[in-house]
């Protein structure tokens, strides 16, 4: 063989089993169909093994929004090589060794990337344990955005990314994301802003606290959109899926009848351990959620599918209401005898709601307002459980 078959052949067998790793994490991922116009996106996703294909959840709505704002999105799926199953809970010499693999298979992925986009920008959204990663990339990259992980990639909370690279870390609210309370704990700290001024070394670098989120960012909330396109651009108009507002108290949703949900409500959902939640919609839809680390985490996706099923039988008039929380059911039906049931005993407390008349107006609110304070309860518009429970209504 002459001299520079050899040379070829060597650099083949070199290359290959780096483009070959590369390759089953992608193909086991997700790669849009849609062309780099803006720009290349790699998602990392978090320690448990990600629905990449997917045709909804809250990751297909993200990358939706960054397709439609002329992103290509390359998404790799860590799991397509051995790894720990459910890498979230796992001692220090598995984080060592799974940490080298994730940095290794994001590297080949890079790779990848720059031999089929060459000159194009390259960001680089990740979430949890993909964070963690990103934030150790010695690299610079044209902008990055870190989920569900405290400031720092280590102990030091040292970020090793170039500092030509614009970063925004995004933090939920410790008690809604166990993950972020167990690495404040590691590092000693009880505010997540020790960590993150601490981390801030270069000017492009910031970070910022959504005390309304747990571990999970949406899509649809305009704060999360508003922070992330510091840092990476995405189109103003926002085109993908939006569940409303559920509805807060008593509504005139029934719960849903059918022989399906009272057997599934009774059985597989009661079999969950984790954080769950259940949201209905008029006519018997509903949709549910469970394995989160929060309530918050819960609710939001329970509506997310509750939307998203109302919005297939083209009833997006109408909203869905959190019929159950963990075991907690926090649904009742609005009805005028209840509201009569609620004033008289607001009027047995010595507060006066007008009319007992069934009809829920200003008054009634006041009064039932003074009556939550009285009893260290925090103030609303309307009846919920919470409330029928404080009154000794609750059936």
């Amino acid at each position: 063989m002459k001299p520079v078959s050899r040379l070829i052949v060597f650099l083949i067998l070199m290359v290959w089993p780096v483009l070959a790793t590369a390759d089953m994490t992608i193909k086991k991922g997700y790669v849009s169909k849609r062309a780099a116009t803006a720009g290349v996106l790699l998602y990392l996703h978090d320690c448990w093994e990600p629905k990449l294909k997917e045709k909804t959840g809250l990751l297909k709505e993200w990358f939706r929004h960054f397709e439609r704002s002329g992103l290509k999105v390359y998404a790799p799926n860590s799991f397509a090589e051995e790894r720990p199953d459910s890498a979230c809970d796992y001692n220090k010499h598995v984080k060592i060794q799974l940490r080298k693999k994730r940095i290794e298979q994001t590297l080949n992925t890079l790779e990848v990337i720059e031999k089929k986009h060459p000159n194009k920008p390259v960001y680089i959204w990740a979430d949890g344990e993909g964070a963690r990663v990103a934030m150790r990339l010695a690299g610079t990259f044209a902008g990055v955005v870190t989920t569900g992980h405290v400031c720092g990639a280590d102990r030091w909370n040292k970020v090793f990314l170039s500092h030509d690279t614009p970063l925004m870390m995004m933090l939920g609210d410790p008690k809604q994301d166990k993950y972020l309370r167990q690495r404040l704990s590691w590092q000693k700290q009880k505010e997540v802003w020790e960590g993150c001024d601490s981390s801030l070394q270069s000017g492009l670098w910031q970070w910022q606290a959504f005390d309304h989120l747990g571990h999970h960012f949406p899509s649809w909330d305009e704060s999360v959109r508003e922070a992330a396109g510091k840092v990476i651009p995405m189109n103003e108009e926002y085109n993908s899926f939006t569940p409303d507002d559920p509805e807060v108290g008593l509504t005139k949703i029934r719960a849903p009848t059918s022989k399906k949900f009272r057997r599934f409500f009774s059985g597989k959902y009661r079999d969950y351990s984790s954080a769950k939640a259940v949201a209905i919609g008029p006519r018997n839809v509903w949709g549910y959620s469970w394995s989160y680390t929060s309530e918050a985490d819960a609710k939001m996706m329970a509506n997310y599918h509750c939307s998203l099923f109302l919005k297939k039988k083209g009833r997006r008039d109408r909203t869905c209401t959190l019929y159950a929380v963990n075991e907690r059911i926090v649904h009742a039906n609005l009805s005028r005898p209840l509201i009569k049931r609620v004033q008289q005993a607001l009027a047995e407390e010595g507060y006066d709601p007008g009319p007992i008349d069934g009809a829920w107006g200003n008054k009634s609110r006041v009064a039932l307002n003074a009556f939550l304070e009285t009893v260290g309860l925090r103030v609303r518009e309307n009846i919920d459980m919470e409330v029928l429970e404080a009154l000794d209504l609750a059936e």
